[in-house]
């Protein structure tokens, strides 16, 4: 008995590589696009973190004000809270210390400004600063395109600096206003109420 050996010709085996050739490629594709996805709602994830971390020093900063003046390294006073329309300088509480075991206060002189499209926040070790002080940076946000600060007294009055011109006694404002460009987000406002 003679038996036709079986198998797959040319022709069959040509149009099944090209079937796994056209699979293999809608599945490359697609695997780029979740992986394109992924990358891109990765990056949205932390610069969203990094605007709300900003943003909670702000707050944080701003609520715990203290109208506690100090002395700078000219030896010349400050007041607790002085506000510019692109940068802000605060007295506050919260500088943690642990059962009082660091010789030092729990408040804290902290400046906010924007350099090179960075909000950074400069801190210093002591509330009066010396010559040697030697001043923290940290770089809170890193698209900031432009910074503007208002500040509000007891009547809801705006002003673009703080104190006002005509206020004789330094007092603390009584809100802030942030509003912040961001070259992915657009504009970001804030109002915080002070102390």
């Amino acid at each position: 008995m003679w038996f036709k050996p079986k198998g797959f010709t040319l022709l069959e085996i040509l149009i099944a590589v090209f079937i796994f050739t056209i699979v293999s490629a809608l599945i490359a594709m697609a695997l780029h696009s979740v992986f394109t996805a992924e990358n891109s709602t990765e990056k949205h994830a932390t610069r969203l973190a990094d605007l709300q971390m900003a943003l909670l020093f702000i707050t944080r900063d701003l609520e715990q004000a203290i109208n506690r003046p100090v002395r700078n390294a000219a030896d010349s006073q400050e007041p607790a809270f002085v506000g510019q329309a692109h940068s802000l300088t605060l007295t506050h509480g919260g500088f943690t210390n642990p059962d009082s075991l660091l010789q030092r206060s729990t408040l804290q002189r902290t400046h906010y400004f924007v350099s090179q499209n960075l909000l950074m926040r400069e801190t210093h070790p002591a509330l009066d600063q010396t010559s040697a002080d030697n001043a923290h940076y940290r770089s809170l946000l890193n698209t900031v395109m432009q910074c503007d600060f208002r500040y509000f007294d007891k009547d809801n009055r705006a002003y673009n600096s703080w104190p006002p011109p005509h206020q004789t006694v330094s007092a603390l404002p009584h809100a802030v206003s942030i509003s912040l460009a961001l070259r992915q987000w657009g504009q970001v406002r804030q109002i915080y109420v002070v102390g």
